[in-house]
This record gives structure tokens, sequence and C-alpha cells, in this order.
């Protein structure tokens, strides 16, 4: 004997699985995944290799005015093999980093669409004017 068990759908007063039940929850699904994706997109991703220890907060904040998400390595401990991730831009403040850590970072870029910037100081102008030149203008 099979037993079939239909209950009535709340949205339509259809019954529950019903087709326009469905397609709507998969709609809704589907545009939720492109504005969170769009969200991602949206922001820049920014790695910071070397600088000041007392001005990393602000190297951080300064990103985020931008809306750019910013990891920064002051002084980098281990490999940066997993740490890295794909970033669209690389900031090396090459007057604060050793050779042997620049060249790791580069060569764990290689390959993939990143923008290489150097500068010598690890000033937040510095910072600003090469933010400036990739990310567009400051929302703050």
């Amino acid at each position: 004997m099979k037993m079939n068990f239909r209950t009535v759908c709340c949205r339509t007063g259809g019954y529950a699985g019903c087709m326009n039940c469905e397609m709507r929850d998969l709609y809704v699904i589907i545009c939720s995944a492109i504005l969170c994706q769009q969200k991602r997109r949206a922001k820049m991703s920014v790695i910071i290799l070397g600088g000041n220890e007392c001005m990393e907060r602000q190297y951080k904040d300064l990103c985020k005015e931008y809306k750019c998400r910013a990891k920064v390595f002051i002084k980098p401990s281990g490999s940066l093999k997993n740490k890295l991730g794909n970033p669209d831009l690389m900031i090396c403040f090459t007057g604060a980093l050793s050779h042997k850590v620049l060249k790791c970072a580069q060569n764990e870029i290689k390959g993939m669409d990143t923008k290489v910037e150097h500068s010598r100081t690890a000033s937040m102008a510095a910072l600003r004017s090469i933010l400036e030149k990739h990310a567009g203008a400051s929302v703050a």
C-alpha cells in the first residue's frame, strides 16, 4: 500500500514541491550568489610587504578607505607560500624588506595576474599614491 502525503504550500496555496515554489527558491538562491560574488569583486585585494611595525594598522585602514582588502607582512615569518593567495596588487616597501623575502614573494605570484609596485619609503603618502594609481579615488 502506497502512502502519499501532500501538504499545502504556504506561499501559493498549492502543494509543497510545486514547480512555482521550486523555481522561485532557485531564483532567490542564484540571485543571492550573484550579489555575493559582485560584492567580493568590488574589493581589490592588496598585499603589503615590508614597512614599519607601528604603522601596520594605519596601512590596513588606508586600504579600507580605498575599498581594498589588505594583508600586511611586516616581518614575514616562515614561508609565504600559503599566505599570499591571489592578490590584485602587491606593494613592496623595499627600504624595509630583505632581498630574500622579495624574491620569494615574486616567485609565489609568478604566473598570476598581479600588479607589483615598489616603493623605497614605507610612508602613508607613498601607499596613498600607489592606491590612488591602482584603486582610484578614496571613499572617505
